[in-house]
């Protein structure tokens, strides 16, 4: 583990804090989970369960025209700044939005230092897709707010890669959500849930077990038993008992191509719970929380995460800064759960 430490410029105490927040905050998604299966009229979830959409057919469509405008909107909102670079990529041609036969598939946010970055989406037409525009966006502030630095400095660690990404889906989430009926919400609120836990109770769940596997090998030769046994032990451990993992779920570690390159999950731990105890504290300070978010994204990777982070009053070997962030995962839970009563469900 500690090559991947000192690549991504982070203390071991500190991933230790971050990975034991997420240890102890395991009853959110076992919490999830039951609601979950209540909302979907279950007994039991099976693994595949976990990513089934949940009222998605609520949901409305959104024209391009229409997400655009919505995430300039909502990142001038936050800062000026950033509005003035989500819409000069769109009007500098930035962004290649249309499905076409050949394109590749998903989104990306692609850096060129000292020119600007280069989006690419495939555009459907839904909520979620605004997100995924506001999440690339994201990167894209990112990126050009870093890029008059030298370029052995302009590049960041994962540990902050996902940082501007992710705080700038969150921006918009909370419009969206503002706008949306009951149903609506609740579908959106379930989406986002969901990634959350894909994005840090999962991947802890395998840095975890890599922790086991590398320790276990150093004792001596293992058996596919006994590797198959380690992960299905640290994903009970983070999937709790809501989750029937049983069948051939204790292979699907050889799917996880990211065990290629060790311990090169928990910097998507890292990113994500950041944003939530960032987006905690900026609702908590207001609009004098922008100035010091927007300092962060020009560092770049021009100094460690710790000493970046610490300009914004942040310890990251605090467990009790990490707690903070699942504090807003905890929120967004109620909410679904209250929504879900409210509709009867």
């Amino acid at each position: 583990m500690a090559p991947t430490n000192v690549g991504n410029e982070i203390s071991p105490e500190a991933v230790e804090a971050l990975l034991q927040a997420c240890d102890d905050s395991v009853g959110l998604v076992r919490r999830y989970y039951e609601l979950k299966r209540r909302l979907m009229g279950l007994s039991r979830l099976a693994a595949f369960d976990r990513y089934a959409p949940v009222g998605l057919e609520k949901t409305s469509t959104i024209l391009l025209e229409e997400a655009q405008e919505l995430v300039v909107a909502t990142f001038a909102e936050f800062s000026a700044a950033m509005g003035a670079v989500a819409r000069r990529a769109f009007e500098d041609g930035w962004v290649d939005s249309p499905v076409a036969q050949g394109k590749c598939g998903g989104a990306f946010a692609y850096p060129v230092p000292f020119i600007h970055p280069f989006i690419l989406l495939n555009w459907a037409g839904s909520l979620e897709g605004a997100l995924t525009l506001a999440h690339e966006l994201g990167h894209g502030v990112h990126q050009s707010m870093s890029a008059t630095l030298p370029l052995l400095v302009g590049d960041v660690p994962i540990t902050l890669a996902e940082t501007a990404s992710v705080f700038g889906e969150k921006l918009v989430f909370a419009k969206l959500m503002e706008r949306a009926g009951r149903e609506e919400r609740l579908a959106l609120l379930c989406s986002s849930i969901e990634e959350i836990i894909a994005t840090s109770f999962r991947q802890a769940a395998i840095t975890r077990f890599e922790q086991k596997l590398y320790e276990a090998r150093a004792q001596g030769e293992l058996s596919v038993e006994a590797v198959n046994a380690m992960w299905l032990s640290t994903q009970k451990a983070a999937l709790g008992g809501g989750i029937d993992l049983g069948g051939s779920y204790s292979w699907w570690w050889v799917y996880v191509h990211h065990l290629l390159r060790p311990f090169y999950c928990y910097g998507y731990v890292f990113g994500q719970v950041l944003v939530l105890a960032l987006y905690a504290r900026y609702l908590e300070e207001g609009k004098s929380f922008a100035p010091k978010y927007l300092q962060l994204l020009a560092a770049g990777g021009s100094d460690s995460p710790a000493n970046l982070l610490a300009k914004l009053g942040i310890d990251i070997e605090s467990p009790d800064f990490w707690q903070g962030g699942f504090n807003g995962l905890k929120g967004m839970i109620e909410e679904a759960e209250a929504l879900a009563a409210e509709l009867g469900c």
